[in-house]
Formats: structure tokens, sequence, C-alpha cells
């Protein structure tokens, strides 16, 4: 993996992990009256569309290489995201 790639990668699991923990936080932080405030636009414009753009890159790079383990793990920690992400919700609703 070359240097751009791996730092790519950093960025994929740093972007993940922190929309994971603004998702986290109560809503009153991420929300004005009808509009998100500055950390919900930061979440919707640079963190998710970020995440999910590198998510995809890589995984045509990784099935291109025929990497199974990369895929699997990324789509693991991917996967382990959203469904804390509902079982999160889900318990405060």
């Amino acid at each position: 993996m070359s240097y751009k790639t791996k730092k790519i990668n950093f960025l994929f699991y740093a972007c993940s992990l922190l929309s994971f923990i603004i998702f986290c936080l109560p809503i009153e932080y991420k929300m004005n009256i009808y509009t998100p405030n500055l950390l919900g636009w930061i979440l919707v414009i640079l963190f998710i569309p970020f995440s999910i753009i590198t998510f995809f890159f890589f995984l045509v790079k990784d099935i291109s290489n025929s990497n199974i383990k990369r895929i699997f793990l990324r789509l693991l920690f991917t996967v382990t995201i959203i469904i804390l992400v509902f079982l999160y919700w889900e318990y405060k609703s």
C-alpha cells in the first residue's frame, strides 16, 4: 500500500469514527430550530460524503487487487458503525 493510500485509509477510519461520535451526541448539539448548526453541517457536508466516497473507492480498489481481507475488515467496520448508530438511536427514542 502506497503512502497516499495509507493516508486516505487513515482518513476514512478517522472520518467514520468522528461521524459515529457526532451521531451519538444529543440532537441539541447538531440542530438549530429548522436547520443543522455548524457541527451538523460538518457532519452532513464533510464527514459522511467523504466516508462513503472513500469506502467505495477502496472497495473497487480492493476488488481489483483481490484483497479479501481488507474488503472484509472495512465492510465489518462500516456495518458495525451503522448498526451501533441505529441501536443507539433506538435506545434514545
